[in-house]
């Protein structure tokens, strides 16, 4: 797989977002060493290390890209040859959205329900897989043979919370009284709603569309693979004209403590590397402290606080002139 001239600008990308994760960083730097040693060689040092930082982004991104795009390639001819010869069996995590919703939150395999837009549950179903789901044909049947919009609840196992696939995109455009679609993951719940009619025909363009940007966007999976989905999922739903939406269910700040710890590690580590030069400051500092004892051994008048308190009279000031 080439990378195309549109990936140029992932590319830029990725480096501008790895420059301004690092940023805060190098200030820091700039201020608390500022009284050790010399700005410009602080400023010299930081950009060195954001350079390579960004180098390392770049290589990661077009590893990321090329992987990415040949998974796709091969992840959709795999799931256009096994759908046909795969039939989903009935379950039954819940009798109501809210039921299903949180029985599926944390299962290891997919499961796909249908409701009527007032929360009446139409049929439930999986493959018993981890990465596709379906009802059984006969409830398919029945609920297209009813003619009344529907929406459907899928989960995403595992831990990495990503929103809409581009087979979800295409699931969810293939009918019109499909209103609302929601993936549940473990933290999250993503949905998309219709805000009109005529998708049908929008279902491959919309899956092509975000494969395209699967790739354009792969290099945010390295800050996050949540916020790399969501962004897709929002241009795609801008660019065919549907509602996105995120709920938060459950609140970890795991994540963001550990790029607090990173930021702090980078710091101390950075700092770390001008230690000698502290070091050497101090020792220059010491060295000239030493020189003028020298130079008062060998016969340098000095004064002492003695001396200057026993030449101190009392008595009035006198008034200026």
């Amino acid at each position: 797989m080439k990378i195309k001239g549109k990936d140029v600008l992932g590319l830029v990308g990725a480096i501008s977002a790895t420059c301004i994760y690092f940023a805060p960083i190098v200030v820091i730097e700039y201020v608390v060493v500022d009284f050790v040693f010399d700005r410009f060689q602080l400023l010299l040092q930081s950009t060195l290390i954001a350079a390579a930082l960004c180098l390392l982004a770049s290589i990661i991104y077009v590893c990321l890209t090329t992987a990415m795009g040949v998974m796709l390639e091969s992840s959709g001819e795999s799931h256009e040859e096994s759908e046909p010869k795969l039939e989903a069996i009935a379950s039954n995590r819940g009798s109501n959205l809210n039921e299903v919703a949180e029985a599926i939150r944390n299962e290891k395999l997919e499961y796909l329900a249908y409701f009527s837009l007032n929360g009446e549950k139409l049929a439930e179903g999986t493959y018993l897989l981890p990465d596709q789901c379906n009802i059984t044909t006969k409830d398919w049947h029945s609920i297209y043979a009813r003619g009344e919009e529907v929406m459907k609840v899928h989960n995403h196992p595992g831990h990495s919370d990503v929103a809409f696939s581009a087979q979800d995109f295409k699931a969810f455009l293939c009918q019109d009284f499909i209103r609302r679609t929601v993936v549940v993951t473990k933290n999250y719940n993503f949905i998309m709603e219709k805000v009109g009619n005529g998708y049908e025909d929008l279902q491959n363009d919309a899956k092509a569309y975000v494969e395209r940007m699967d790739i354009k966007y792969i290099w945010l999976a390295i800050f996050s693979s949540r916020l790399w989905s969501v962004i897709v999922a929002r241009k795609a739903a801008e660019n065919f004209g549907l509602k996105f939406m995120v709920e938060r269910i459950n609140y970890s700040p795991v994540r963001k403590c550990i790029f607090a710890g990173l930021a702090l590690c980078s710091v101390i580590a950075s700092l770390g590397l001008f230690k000698p030069q502290f070091f050497n400051y101090s020792a220059s500092a010491t060295a000239s402290a030493q020189d003028s004892s020298n130079a008062s051994d060998d016969g340098i008048i000095t004064v002492t606080e003695a001396q200057l308190a026993n030449e101190v009279s009392c008595g009035a000031i006198d008034p200026p002139m």
